[in-house]
């Protein structure tokens, strides 16, 4: 796994908005009220929704485990706003800056086609969205005062999501 270490600037607040969990949970509860209890198309067929959204979602749970332990392991923050003290770039960071996130959108995403409903597709979409304005951005600062040309240099190479 390749990291660095520096000292880091303060770093830049978010607004009191909900954590990136908490908007996961949110919207994974609003996947499943609109593909049961809209009256929409549907995808189908049955058996092969289940596999794929099945397969979605495992791998957006593997995607969060796998980086959140790759952050456990360079003890630095999972914090949106806390202070990074490592500029992880191996394992699932060579892929995506935002592997988290992009897990947590995948699950989203899987839940919404197991459960068939079309408009449950908004959700991963307005997950997206929402992280990218109210964190990805404050942590993206974050990241480049903390570690300057090298996180630029990263920035430059991996992309965001894919």
């Amino acid at each position: 796994m390749s990291s660095t270490s520096c000292t880091a600037n303060a770093p830049t607040k978010t607004k009191s908005r909900p954590m990136p969990p908490t908007l996961f949970l949110g919207l994974l509860a609003a996947s499943v009220v609109l593909a049961l209890g809209l009256p929409t198309r549907s995808i189908d067929p049955v058996p092969w929704r289940y596999l794929v959204g099945a397969a979605l979602i495992a791998c957006g749970i593997v995607l969060n485990l796998w980086s959140d332990q790759q952050l456990k392991h360079a003890q630095t923050t999972v914090k949106p706003d806390g202070e990074p003290t490592t500029l992880v770039t191996g394992g699932a960071y060579r892929v995506t800056r935002n592997p988290m996130y992009l897990g947590m959108a995948l699950i989203l995403a899987g839940a919404a086609v197991a459960l068939g409903g079309l408009v449950a597709l908004a959700c991963p979409l307005l997950f997206a969205v929402l992280v990218g304005r109210w964190f990805i951005r404050t942590e993206e600062k974050n990241a480049e005062a903390a570690f300057g040309e090298e996180y630029v240099a990263y920035r430059r190479r991996v992309r965001r999501w894919l």
